[in-house]
């Protein structure tokens, strides 16, 4: 591995261009999901990470989460990131996030390493009051 690579063998793009990471949550942090959608004959390799700037928020009335810039308070989202080959991918992926979703680059932190890199994501971009409240937090206790 050159000094681009991290542990799982992702290459860091860094260049001005489209990454050819692209972040991933949900469903999507199984390879078997990603190939499956992607037509690839092999499942790709997917490193974790955490997209910087961003929260996951669960949508009103369903159980998935979608992303969203994150406000102050905010856990940063936790996902996957993998090589894609090509705009055709993305536009896979782009039409199976739909038309509330938009495709923006962003900052990724590698768990196992803590390199940061830029990729791409799909984020909300759908109505807010789409969007359930944030979770409330759990208690404080103090001890006398």
């Amino acid at each position: 591995m050159n000094s681009d690579d991290d542990e799982a063998g992702i290459a860091c793009d860094r260049s001005p261009r489209l990454p050819r990471l692209v972040f991933v949550y949900n469903s999507f942090r199984n390879p078997c999901v990603v190939r499956n959608l992607l037509c690839r004959a092999t499942e790709p390799t997917l490193a974790p990470a955490i997209v910087c700037g961003m929260a996951a928020k669960l949508i009103v009335g369903a159980s998935r989460r979608v992303l969203v810039y994150a406000g102050s308070g905010q856990r940063a989202a936790e996902g996957m990131v993998f090589a894609v080959t090509g705009w055709e991918e993305l536009h896979v992926l782009g039409q199976y996030h739909g038309e509330d979703h938009k495709l923006v680059h962003c900052t990724i932190r590698l768990v196992r390493s803590g390199e940061t890199a830029r990729a791409a994501t799909f984020m909300w971009d759908g109505p807010a009051e789409d969007l359930a409240e944030d979770e409330p937090k759990p208690p404080v206790f103090f001890h006398h």
